[in-house]
């Protein structure tokens, strides 16, 4: 929802805005986005971006509606932004059974005229110290550097079911 409590059908860079989650019955549920987005509200996840757990995976933060804020990165004008959520229920009528749905939202240029207001933020440079002149030499190119890849961490093995 924008700042004015209307539905929207794209999104500004640099606008903040509302998602609620409205469930038949209560239940926990992570909202993740792709790319991700500037969580508000409630607490988000800081460990990962984009992605905020309501309910904080405890029972007794389970509810039938979870509200959110977020701002959309200046860096996502031109794409599109995937608002995905998992759910579950931990009452013995909905124990174990998971939901998910997603939805996608288009980010529109900061220059639009829908945007141009909202996103004024994403217009300027941000203030801060000049850049210093470039260095001695800075036009040529830079050697490669060879790197190697570390593998992944090994995976642990899923939980026994008994």
């Amino acid at each position: 929802m924008s700042s004015d409590g209307s539905a929207v059908t794209s999104l500004c860079p640099g606008a903040s805005y509302t998602v609620t989650l409205s469930f038949p019955d209560k239940r926990l549920a992570l909202l993740t986005t792709s790319p991700p987005v500037t969580f508000i509200s409630p607490d988000p996840t800081t460990s990962c971006l984009g992605r905020m757990d309501l309910g904080g995976s405890s029972e007794d933060g389970e509810d039938t509606s979870f509200v959110g804020t977020f701002t959309v990165p200046c860096h996502a004008a031109g794409s599109t932004v995937v608002f995905a959520v998992t759910s579950a229920g931990s009452s013995s009528l909905t124990a174990k059974r998971w939901a998910q749905n997603q939805a996608s939202l288009a980010v529109d240029d900061a220059a639009s005229q829908q945007c141009a207001a909202v996103s004024e933020v994403c217009a300027s440079p941000p203030a801060g110290p000049s850049k210093p002149p470039p260095a001695p030499g800075a036009g040529k190119p830079a050697p490669r550097a060879v790197s190697r890849r570390q593998p992944p961490p090994a995976r642990r093995p899923p939980p026994r079911r008994g």
